[in-house]
């Protein structure tokens, strides 16, 4: 991972992904379906099986979610805390567009993540 920040849209793709969706919803544990609605722009869809709320120091399933207007396309798993290859928790970043510039971050000791810019 180089040190310049690129889009989300650079990271999709890198990873294989089309283009055939306009935002992301970072689902976290304990997300809420009226959260979800709200982020994701669509109130007519029954969430099933959203992650519980994180309690203890266990791995917990999150989302990212891929929506395309009023769309679900695609849902991609990873674990609550630990998978680090974004940083969406501080600050929280619940929606995350193809235009949303992330910066790696390089911590000694850590692997390489993106957060978004400020």
């Amino acid at each position: 991972m180089g040190h310049e920040p690129l889009s989300m849209r650079d990271v999709t793709r890198a990873a294989g992904l089309k283009d055939e969706w306009d935002r992301i919803v970072v689902v976290f544990p304990g997300t809420e379906a009226a959260e979800l609605n709200s982020s994701s722009g669509i109130a007519d869809v029954c969430w099933k099986n959203l992650p519980p709320t994180y309690r203890d120091d266990t791995p917990h399933a999150a989302y990212y979610l891929f929506v395309q207007q009023q769309m679900p396309i695609q849902a991609v798993r990873w674990t609550y805390p630990f998978d680090r290859e974004f940083d969406f928790i501080n600050p929280r970043v619940t929606v995350v567009h193809p235009d949303t510039m992330l910066t790696p971050v390089h911590v000694p000791g850590v692997d390489p993540y993106l957060r978004p810019a400020t």
